[in-house]
């Protein structure tokens, strides 16, 4: 019997089943009273020493900290006075990137002057410890832009549709100069294209998957008819063409209120499927969630009379923030679990709550999806007032924690909550980070291999515990706006299958006229942190894979009955060794007593 076969076996005679894991709240631990107030921007590793970072707006926009993330256990995050910045002007979003190409984290900031509808973007040079000069770019858009890397060249570039209906590419030729180039999208007069939506949901991710080129999704709106749809612009080696046919919300549905667009593959067919919340009235009586599945539209969630819990989603009006789904394997069955903020009837009406939308198969066959799944309301109900929710692996092992945000008032900064994800049985998983591994020479002289990267795709393949195959994919920071909050990596659930990961595929961006930059890999161990270089970019078969383990349960239970067996059989030997030389013992006592007795 092979080493797999028997963890397998092991597993199978475990008892119990994959349960939804329970929350602890370790807000003291992880937001002491000092910087427990703000709202949660981005996340990245700013001092590169490999834990991640918060971005935390304050002072209503106005104060941008960053706070690090420590390295004693349990973690805790500090602040550093050399990590602040402070604008007249209101900041509105953070994307921190590498807009230079020199390996070290820059923050791009957009503003808001006044009342101004414009926004405008200031790209702030990172020094590791400190924060440098800046430059501002000379257009300025109708919406916070979206953070992409159009050109392949793993040096993010900023998209957005400028004042005068123009939609651009722009990136810094030279940061000491401050030169910026900017670049039409082509293929259309985009004058007579509709607007962009507001607040948009655009996103940066390989959607078509059909050339592993990551593709360019817009969300638009046709301001007199009140008309949502959305263009997927493919990228057909390295150039971004569209077919001239937008896709429109289902048939039929007619919605007051539309959420962001998320995307995750849901249903673990290896592909990213494209979710949307919407709702059909003012108040969000009928909430529902829609999910792009076999060229159609698919209804996966909607409220209904018979739900355990009588919920709806928050309308924009009322909280002043988009209705977002936030993607993550919460329980790490494999299959992508939803945060959402709704409300939740209680006996004082409709209170606001963080929720998870738990992934789940389907169990009405005639009214199920394409892809077989639905999901399932969970509230949060620990933490009133929740305005935000977000995804978060606090202490670095693996699992996603939450992250909630709570309102405490007119002209006050958001409150911080932190709730640990405790599992009760023990779960697998692979947590995978793509960064740009460009440096000034070589990534050996001690420089950070890279941060932030928007673009990649990821996707593994395993035989699970009962010999079926499992898959699933996932697009690394795909958005960037309206407090998007994806993280910089990713991390997979592979359930309760503690054997090797059969394939990992790795995407880039690449340049027009480049081959497609894809990288294999096999037997992947599980519960591990892989940590992608992909240097050099066109010979994706010199690519690094740095691959740190983490012991999970189920490895610690396995070694431990090793060493009780091995202990146990030293135990039998030690006394059978023992008992035959207390048998020889006598018999040279008895050979002793013969010889005397014979020379008598």
């Amino acid at each position: 019997m092979s080493s797999s076969q028997l963890c397998v076996l092991l597993v199978v005679l475990s008892n119990g089943f994959l349960r939804c894991c329970g929350l602890t709240d370790v807000t003291e631990t992880v937001f002491p009273n000092h910087i427990n107030h703000g709202t949660i921007a981005a996340v990245g590793d700013f001092n590169a020493d490999k834990q991640t970072d918060l971005f935390v707006l304050t002072n209503q926009g106005r104060h941008l900290d960053i706070l690090l993330m420590g390295d004693k256990h349990p973690q805790y995050l500090k602040k550093d006075r050399r990590l602040q910045l402070d604008m007249n002007e209101t900041m509105t979003g953070v994307v921190p990137g590498d807009y230079d190409g020199d390996s070290q984290m820059d923050i791009l900031v957009t503003t808001t002057p006044g009342n101004a509808m414009a926004t405008r973007v200031h790209i702030f040079w990172g020094r590791t410890k400190s924060i440098g000069p800046s430059v501002t770019l000379p257009v300025s858009f109708t919406d916070e832009p979206l953070v992409m890397d159009s050109n392949g060249n793993m040096i993010p570039d900023i998209f957005g549709e400028t004042l005068e209906g123009h939609r651009l590419f722009c990136e810094v030729l030279d940061r000491n100069q401050g030169n910026v180039s900017c670049q039409p999208l082509g293929g259309h007069n985009d004058t007579q294209l509709p607007p962009l939506r507001r607040p948009h949901s655009n996103a940066f991710l390989d959607l078509v998957g059909t050339n592993h080129f990551p593709d360019l999704l817009l969300t638009t709106r046709n301001e007199s008819a009140s008309v949502f749809s959305f263009e997927v612009w493919e990228n057909q080696n390295g150039v971004f063409t569209w077919n001239g046919q937008p896709l429109y919300l289902p048939p039929g549905v007619t919605v007051a209120h539309i959420g962001q667009s998320a995307f995750a593959d849901i249903d673990g067919n290896g592909k990213q499927d494209h979710l949307l919340p919407v709702c059909e009235d003012s108040d969000c009586r009928q909430s529902s969630v829609y999910a792009y599945l076999d060229d159609k539209w698919s209804l996966v969630l909607k409220t209904t009379a018979s739900d355990d819990v009588t919920w709806r989603f928050v309308p924009p009006t009322v909280s002043n923030q988009p209705i977002t789904l936030r993607m993550g394997d919460h329980n790490l069955d494999g299959f992508p679990d939803a945060l959402a903020v709704i409300q939740v009837q209680t006996d004082k009406g409709y209170e606001r709550r963080a929720a998870l939308l738990i992934n789940s198969p389907c169990e009405d066959i005639v009214s199920c999806t394409p892809g077989k799944r639905t999901f399932t309301v969970q509230p949060i109900t620990a933490v009133p007032n929740v305005t935000v929710a977000t995804f978060f692996d606090l202490f670095e092992k693996g699992v996603l924690d939450i992250v909630l945000m709570s309102d405490q008032g007119p002209g006050k900064d958001f409150q911080l909550h932190a709730l640990e994800n405790s599992f009760s049985e023990d779960v697998c998983f692979l947590k995978i980070m793509v960064l740009s591994g460009l440096c000034f020479s070589d990534c050996k002289s001690g420089k950070p291999y890279g941060v932030n990267q928007p673009g990649p795709l990821v996707w593994y393949k395993t035989t699970g515990s009962d010999g079926t195959t499992q898959t699933s994919s996932a697009a690394q920071l795909s958005q960037t706006a309206h407090l998007a909050l994806q993280l910089p990596y990713t991390v997979f659930g592979l359930g309760r299958t503690p054997n090797f990961v059969d394939e990992l595929w790795v995407e880039i961006p690449a340049p027009p006229g480049k081959d497609p930059r894809v990288r294999r890999w096999t037997s992947i161990i599980p519960n591990s942190q892989l940590i992608i270089i992909p240097q050099p970019m066109d010979q994706p078969d010199q690519w690094l894979n740095k691959l740190l383990v983490t012991p999970g349960q189920q490895a610690l239970l396995t070694a431990g009955a090793l060493l009780g067996t091995c202990m146990f059989i030293a135990g039998i030997v030690g006394g059978l060794h023992w008992k035959e030389r207390r048998h020889d013992q006598k018999e040279r006592r008895q050979e002793a007593h013969h010889f005397h007795f014979e020379a008598l």
